[in-house]
């Protein structure tokens, strides 16, 4: 049996998983993903958990994996689901929420026009589709209607804004913004910028922010702390040690689960280039500065040790967003894995 026949094996074997997420429409799902992954077979050579959890983050935003509603994309090792903008659309139209979003990305000889007068922001795009002459990219643009609304909420970034989120991101040899998803990802960074300004169902916001870590825009940085704010237990450990309920540490907030995935996402903080370290679990990413804590990270995902991540609820200084701050980790336990491998 050779790799894609294995892999198309264990994609059958999860139809059982994929049933009550999909209601019916599972057959099609796991053959679109099936011929999507022959088509990309480089896939099979990277973290094999990672692959199958794309597929089911796949499967719960309701997006087939066929390079035009979602994408699997390799990074560093990882594949990571990616939902495109075909995708988003379609998200919104199930959202209730909008009534319609557009992207767009302009060439310098492509007509564009933009104005606001007295009766709001206009905006009109007319692309050179002869590749040969459409020039250099020059910026790209949302315009979204809110249902019931009048005038469209519209995004600007130039092209300058963009590669300048592109250099707080990840951008080595197998980046997604150095390929063919280039303009998708573009888009992808516009829309989550339109995204702050609108009311959106929870599922949409999702699908937006599924892909986080592709995306390390300076502005969502936040400084490091000026000291250690982690507990003595974790700086003194080497190997976490597994902790019964009733000595769980004094934290308000815990998650329990599995590493998903554990990265570093390099970020400039007044103009200074520093690593700002992350774990997923559950789909949610939770962030430190502390390296220590992101080796201990590293560690139980290796392991595929059910964990406790301990955080802190805190406010980013830019924008007032709320945001995971992880202060400890502790294993709990030691789980059997739920996806083939």
């Amino acid at each position: 049996m050779n790799v894609i026949e294995e892999f198309k094996k264990n994609l059958d074997e999860m139809k059982d998983k994929l049933e009550p997420i999909l209601k019916g429409d599972t057959g099609k799902f796991i053959q679109i993903a099936a011929n999507y992954v022959e088509q990309n077979p480089g896939l099979l050579e990277k973290n094999k958990q990672s692959l199958y959890a794309s597929i089911i983050k796949a499967a719960q935003s309701g997006l087939y994996i066929d390079g035009q509603e979602s994408a699997l994309v390799p990074f560093k090792g990882q594949v990571t689901f990616m939902p495109m903008y075909k995708g988003l659309l379609k998200q919104v139209r199930n959202s209730g929420e909008l009534s319609s979003i557009n992207c767009g990305v302009v060439y310098e000889c492509d007509g564009f026009d933009f104005y606001v007068d007295e009766n709001g922001e206009h905006l009109k795009h007319v692309p050179d589709f002869d590749p040969k002459k459409r020039g250099i990219r020059t910026g790209t643009y949302a315009i979204a209607r809110i249902k019931g609304g009048q005038a469209p909420y519209i995004e600007i970034m130039t092209e300058e804004e963009i590669q300048s989120c592109k250099k707080s991101a990840y951008i080595g040899k197998d980046s997604p913004w150095n390929g063919p998803f280039a303009d998708e990802m573009r888009k992808k960074t516009v829309l989550r910028r339109i995204s702050k300004r609108l009311p959106m169902s929870t599922d949409l916001n999702a699908a937006i922010y599924a892909d986080d870590d592709l995306f390390i825009p300076p502005d969502e940085a936040q400084d490091p702390p000026e000291e250690k704010t982690t507990s003595a237990g974790l700086h003194d450990a080497v190997t976490p040690e597994t902790v019964e309920p009733e000595k769980q540490p004094e934290y308000k907030n815990h998650v329990e689960g599995v590493i998903e995935e554990a990265r570093i996402f390099p970020a400039t903080i007044k103009g200074k280039k520093v690593d700002r370290y992350g774990a997923k679990i559950q789909g949610v990413w939770y962030g430190t500065f502390e390296k220590k804590l992101y080796e201990e990270m590293q560690k139980n995902q290796a392991d595929k040790s059910t964990v406790w991540l301990f955080f802190e609820k805190k406010e980013r200084p830019s924008d007032g967003k709320e945001i995971n701050e992880a202060v400890d980790i502790k294993v709990i336990e030691t789980p059997t894995e739920d996806v083939p491998i």
